[in-house]
């Protein structure tokens, strides 16, 4: 029994290799654009929002809450890094309940990938913010 997505190949040629933990991992992004131009594709900034649009501002506003109160600071700026991280993981974890479904964050691989984009973005960012 395996534990690690990473150890499942699908495909190899040569030095390449196709693991499980990329085929899910771009499942993931590719039902993640999906979503995400569905559900973006009638919004309003009118009083009478649809149900979906009204998820996405609560969802929004409550991300924005949470980082403002973390960071004491405008959470402007810090949101779409931090959102994009949020909603992979979390969609990544939620899949991995359908059967045959090798949820991506299972493998060391991608903690590291996603740690190593969080240790080069942070000091970016305040390089960005204080010169």
């Amino acid at each position: 029994m395996s534990i690690d997505p990473s150890s499942i190949v699908y495909f190899e040629w040569g030095v390449v290799r196709i693991t499980a933990t990329l085929v899910f991992t771009w499942v993931t992004m590719l039902l993640l654009t999906v979503a995400g131009l569905l559900l973006t594709r009638n919004l309003t900034d009118e009083n009478n929002m649809s149900k979906s649009q009204s998820i996405l501002e609560a969802t929004l506003i409550t991300m924005k809450n949470q980082i403002k109160s973390v960071s004491q600071q405008n959470p402007g700026k810090y949101l779409p890094f931090i959102s994009t991280l949020f909603i992979f993981i979390l969609t990544a974890t939620i899949l991995s309940i359908i059967p045959g479904f090798h949820a991506p964050t299972g493998s060391l691989n991608t903690t590291i990938a996603l740690s190593l984009y969080v240790f080069l973005q942070s000091p970016s960012t305040g390089y960005r913010a204080l010169g």
